[in-house]
């Protein structure tokens, strides 16, 4: 997509073999529309400045307009076009319209800030909508945990049980993250709302365009400062790749734990049956497979931000040919990444949590051995002492099969003297949660202050 291979250049045509690696055209055809835009732009700004008449940039603009309905209507395919990209693509539509008048459309830009105006347009839309979809995921998870604020919960360190929390503590981690998520994508849009258009091949235009004026009427913030920047810049595509690269890795988290709640071994959630599949040999098996696919389409982000890297860490300023495969695994991640948000936030209002089995879960794994440790700091035992006579009792209460809950005072004691009656109380899963009691903790009145905070955040 460089002008030093533009076809209107060439007396030779390329080899078959040479165009199929080289002509994009069904690839960048989803920039049609963003393409157009530009060119409505440019013409404007050339008018403006006197470098084309007012008829001529009438006639064009209609053609462009034309172009626009027609693609609006489905009218337009890239299929049986012989063109290189999707820029020759409109000036040929254009010249074909209204004949040399079309020719002047090209009059002070080059495909290099061109395509960069572009792909900033696609992307600028595509953060935006991705934006309504993050929201979308976190209005569900607010919901769900909306729905949990008093069910306690296994927590785990190592996938061993640790503590126990409340459910929505747990989902509200997970809003947390996609809240970081958000803000992330939303200042990566703010580095992608600059106009680059104008800056010509490498060293700017002979035109004396108004470039603040021609990127106000494409809807930047604001125009790139270097001709030779702007045109070989990826760094807007690599740092929205690599936000999406951290997004995807947090669905994949979370996909990977509802993948373990859902499994008959925990049952603590059921998904519901829109989601999940049958197996073709097993016919017991339910099988949640949309979370699979969600956690396996992080990989493929992932993938994406090392092919961009890859790409541009050796090249010479300005635009080199490999730019071109820029565009591909931008496309690829925004598909996934919407795929993904919608495909989760539709699934998640199918939850339903299992108390039953969550209940069963909380008696295994002694989730209380940390407040019986405190319990002994309470009593003036220092807390390594503690720690040490906890472990003890735990390996004891193993041994008899036993919960910290059902061991005997008489048997308490044998430990340490300074175990009362009120030992049970700090054993009580309930209120080792409510003693979590500082910001970010997980008792009943900081989860539903937390909650609260999310709620006029998100605006669910």
């Amino acid at each position: 997509m460089s002008d030093s291979h533009s076809i209107h250049n060439k007396t030779v045509e390329l080899a078959a073999s040479a165009q199929v690696l080289s002509y994009t055209l069904p690839v960048d055809w989803r920039l049609l529309p963003y393409d157009i835009q530009t060119n409505r732009a440019h013409v404007a700004g050339l008018k403006r400045c006197g470098a084309l008449s007012e008829a001529d940039a009438r006639s064009i603009t209609h053609a462009l307009d034309q172009l626009t309905a027609a693609y609006t209507a489905g009218q337009l395919t890239p299929e049986g076009c012989s063109d290189e990209d999707v820029h020759s693509y409109v000036e040929r539509r254009v010249i074909a319209d209204i004949g040399d008048t079309g020719k002047r459309m090209h009059t002070g830009k080059s495909r290099n800030d061109q395509v960069m105006t572009d792909a900033r347009l696609y992307l600028k839309d595509h953060i935006q909508a991705i934006g309504s979809d993050i929201q979308a995921v976190l209005c569900a998870l607010g919901v769900l945990a909306e729905q949990h604020t008093r069910t306690l919960f296994p927590g785990f360190t190592h996938f061993q049980p640790a503590q126990p929390i409340i459910f929505a503590h747990h989902i509200m981690a997970y809003m947390t993250m996609l809240q970081r998520d958000y803000e992330r994508l939303m200042q990566c849009y703010d580095r992608t709302d600059v106009c680059p258009l104008g800056s010509g091949a490498i060293a700017g235009t002979n035109y004396a365009i108004d470039r603040e004026w021609v990127a106000q009427q494409l809807g930047f913030s604001r125009v790139s400062t270097n001709s030779m920047d702007a045109v070989a810049d990826r760094d807007f595509m690599i740092e929205f790749i690599s936000t999406s690269a951290i997004l995807m890795g947090h669905l994949s988290r979370f996909c990977e734990e509802l993948v373990l709640w859902a499994s008959p071994m925990l049952g603590f959630i059921h998904i519901g049956d829109a989601f999940t599949t049958g197996s073709s040999l097993m016919p017991q098996k339910k099988n949640p497979d949309i979370a699979e696919l969600i956690r396996g389409k992080g990989s493929r982000v992932l993938g994406h931000t090392m092919t961009l890297h890859t790409l541009v860490k050796a090249l010479p300023l300005t635009y080199n040919r490999d730019l071109q495969e820029d565009k591909p695994p931008l496309y690829d991640t925004v598909d996934t990444v919407r795929q993904s948000l919608s495909a989760l936030a539709d699934m998640i209002p199918t939850i339903t949590v299992q108390p039953e089995a969550i209940q069963a879960a909380l008696s295994v794994g002694h989730l209380a051995a940390t407040e019986l440790a405190d319990y002994l700091v309470s009593k003036s035992v220092p807390f390594r002492e503690a720690h040490e006579i906890t472990g003890k009792i735990v390996v004891s209460a193993i041994k008899s099969k036993k919960t910290l809950q059902e061991l005997t005072l008489t048997e308490y004691r044998s430990f340490c003297q300074n175990i009362d009656q009120d030992v049970y109380e700090w054993l009580c899963l309930e209120r080792a949660v409510n003693r979590k009691s500082v910001i970010g903790g997980t008792a009943f009145a900081f989860v539903d202050a937390q909650l609260s905070g999310l709620k006029e955040s998100i605006q669910w």
